[in-house]
């Protein structure tokens, strides 16, 4: 079963999918995702840690998954640990260079930048039937002012952020809209609809993953397949102390939640085909306030809230 983002089974609902811009149900791939289990090839980028790592987890063991980021060894770990609760557990077997597979998990390490990776990625989604669902889960950023943080800090948070986002979403949106169906979920933040200073690239990476995910939902109308885009606050991950951020006293100073409650959530949106989804009750009031807000006065009040942040120690 593919992940699909078509619904209805009768002439009545084909025609209320189609007068909301997306075509009926095919007879081999399509249904709901709401109905549908989670049963199609799922593609994981960030998958070795934080986010992406709760949403493997939390795949169920029918679906062959696709985990990529650029730390093998953490990615072969996952794979290790999601195999090992798999009623499908296969061999050891290599398939290609650079991939390892033992599926239903298989890795492909690599950045994500380069054009090489970004062909392996589609050939083992392709190898084991083809992408039906992505999850854009990767992501990095610093802490800091941008004429203090090094430039080249900063290019290379961009490379995940908008040069790997743009190469992956883009082939895998291809190869859906051929095959009918599909659902793409970028994993942006509440940060895309503001102005960052003291985080300023991250915030504006994600404005831009934000606008082109919406974007491409619009473009792929009628398809049969869906871009859809959440925005979580801060959750607990590894993010904030990569970002050279005092993780430990962040998350003390409030109800921070963890990256498995934002994958559960994350997969409830799949599920739901929501277009744009927000968790928590507070934050959606936030986003509507903001845009009430002159983005000069937005953009002093964040540069306020930024610079109580602890700095870590060590950055």
């Amino acid at each position: 079963m593919a992940y699909s983002a078509g619904g209805g089974s009768d002439a009545g609902k084909r025609g209320k999918n189609q007068a909301h811009g997306h075509s009926g149900r095919r007879p081999s791939r399509r249904r709901s995702v709401r109905n549908a289990p989670f049963s199609g090839v799922a593609v994981v980028t960030g998958a070795s840690s934080g986010l992406g790592r709760e949403i493997v987890r939390l795949l169920p063991p029918e679906c062959p998954v696709v985990l990529t980021g650029r730390n093998a060894v953490a990615l072969e770990a996952v794979a290790v640990e999601r195999n090992e609760t798999s009623a499908a557990t296969s061999g050891g077997a290599r398939i290609g260079a650079g991939v390892a597979s033992t599926a239903p998990a298989v890795v492909v390490a690599g950045d994500l930048a380069d054009r090489d990776t970004v062909e392996r990625l589609l050939a083992a989604a392709d190898r084991l039937g083809g992408a039906s669902l992505l999850v854009n889960a990767a992501g990095s950023g610093a802490f800091g002012a941008i004429v203090d943080t090094p430039v080249e800090q900063t290019l290379d948070a961009n490379r995940a952020n908008v040069l790997a986002f743009t190469a992956v979403t883009a082939r895998f949106a291809a190869r859906m809209r051929d095959a009918g169906c599909g659902v793409i979920c970028t994993i942006a933040s509440v940060a895309a609809l503001f102005p960052g200073p003291l985080m300023a690239g991250y915030y504006a990476a994600k404005a831009y993953q934000f606008s082109y995910a919406v974007a491409l939902d619009r473009e792929l109308a009628g398809s049969g397949v869906r871009s859809i885009v959440v925005c979580p606050g801060p959750f607990r991950s590894s993010f904030h102390d990569r970002a050279g951020l005092d993780a430990a006293t962040l998350y003390s100073a409030g109800a921070v939640p963890t990256a498995a409650r934002i994958a559960r959530f994350t997969l409830r949106a799949i599920e739901r085909r929501r277009a744009i989804a927000v968790p928590g009750a507070i934050l959606p009031v936030v986003l509507r306030f903001q845009a009430l807000v002159p983005r000069r006065l937005m953009a002093r009040i964040v540069h306020r809230l930024q610079s109580r942040r602890p700095p870590s120690l060590e950055a």
